[in-house]
């Protein structure tokens, strides 16, 4: 029962069985005795008040608690290593939802790895640990995480494993900036991975979006240098079929589908928008396919074809609901809105764009806040209410003021003109 104490938010049978040696007639024993908890979803769980006093007769014989720990640390390790080959595999939702119901044990034997130099835990998680984070708009708590991953591998002999796993991380956590309007340091962390991948003479290591010129793209697309986007989509894809890298791929032609778009070139757009969506699913990549949807969505919009373009976008909204990925379902909402707008059917875009700024507000993303914000304020002036479109539009360009993301702010600028 002491072992047990190194478990957090539950555990499954076979964890116990590798971890503290319990068999099933222990196990339920314990439950007999009022110890242990049993649940349908077949979990046991452990009062916290028992737990900690378990824990601390575990302390008491310091090898036991090592040596409990460590065999815990590697049980998750192994579970995540696990669930990066089944996101690799397309089974991206299952995965999501497994790792959620370990969270607290995986956040335990992480805290152990970092304290006690346990390398390859840190290793085998930092790719699904990003996944997850992803996937589900947790963005602060990945990079928090990453973060600690980057210090704590940068601490180490420069092996050629820890190099690779320095690049993963790298990468991985100046997605997370991205997310939250970290700019400068995800530019940091892009550049270095870009020059250390030069240095090593490697392609981009195995993995979903690990192809530093595609992140350093997006920071492109925030900019406005569309230029510099079809350069690094063209040197992204050019990788990724010289290695067969299929996970990097989709997001490859994603830049190029948004720069093409951009540009005005609807038809070159509509081509890499379709390749994009073909590679997502080639990929079995079913999360990404909902941002290529968004942008077959945009293809058509920007070419009056309002009924595809909705079409696109409910169909990207399905899949980020399945995955509780808010920022996925508030872009697009965003979407529907901007065509519901374009279709002038007033009060549908405004509760479209309302329920996007919430879902921005709770993830506090300031470039989808401002985005939404005008969306609303090109409805309101749709609709005549000039002294409400003037404070969403007020709004938005305060929220701009102090961002980098030159588009965005020149289409705010036009609706205060309109």
């Amino acid at each position: 029962f002491s072992q047990l104490s190194v478990f957090r938010g539950g555990f499954q049978r076979a964890a116990a069985q590798d971890v503290a040696e319990a068999s099933f007639a222990v196990l339920a024993a314990l439950v007999n005795k009022s110890l242990l908890h049993w649940d349908q979803a077949g979990r046991y769980h452990v009062h916290e008040l028992l737990r900690q006093y378990a824990a601390v007769q575990l302390a008491r014989a310091a090898s036991d608690e090592q040596r409990s720990y460590d065999q815990h640390c590697r049980y998750y390790g192994v579970l995540l290593q696990d669930s990066f080959e089944h996101i690799l595999d397309g089974k991206q939702l299952e995965t999501t939802r497994r790792i959620e119901a370990e969270l607290g044990n995986i956040r335990a034997a992480w805290s152990w790895a970092i304290a006690h130099d346990r390398v390859e835990f840190i290793q085998q998680a930092i790719a699904p640990l990003w996944s997850f984070y992803e996937y589900r708009s947790r963005y602060l708590e990945g990079a928090d995480m990453l973060k600690q991953a980057l210090e704590f591998l940068t601490r180490q002999s420069p092996t050629e494993a820890i190099e690779r796993s320095r690049l993963l991380n790298q990468v991985s956590l100046a997605w997370l900036h991205i997310r939250l309007g970290r700019l400068a340091d995800a530019e940091e962390c892009l550049s270095e991975a870009l020059v250390a991948y030069g240095r090593l003479g490697i392609p981009p290591v195995v993995g979903v979006a690990t192809d530093p010129r595609v992140a350093l793209g997006i920071l492109a697309s925030i900019r406005g240098d569309y230029q510099a986007m079809i350069q690094l989509g063209e040197e992204a894809v050019e990788l990724s079929e010289q290695h067969d890298h299929r996970w990097n791929r989709p997001f490859a032609y994603y830049l190029l589908t948004r720069a093409t778009v951009a540009k005005g070139d609807y038809g070159q757009a509509q081509h890499y928008a379709q390749l994009a969506s073909t590679a997502a699913q080639e990929a079995k990549d079913r999360w990404f396919l909902a941002y290529c949807l968004v942008e077959l969505g945009n293809v058509a919009l920007a070419q009056d074809q309002f009924a595809v373009a909705r079409e696109h976008y409910q169909a990207s909204y399905a899949i980020r609901q399945e995955f509780a990925d808010r920022e996925g379902m508030a872009l697009a909402l965003n979407r529907l809105g901007t065509v519901t707008f374009r279709q002038q059917a007033y009060a549908e875009a405004r509760s479209m764009y309302l329920q996007s700024l919430d879902l921005y507000r709770e993830l506090n993303d300031k470039g989808g806040l401002a985005s939404t914000l005008s969306g609303l304020g090109f409805v309101a002036s749709g609709q005549a209410d000039y002294e409400t479109a003037a404070q969403h539009f007020r709004q938005a360009l305060q929220i701009t003021r102090d961002l980098p993301f030159a588009p965005l702010t020149l289409w705010v600028l036009l609706g205060v003109g309109a």
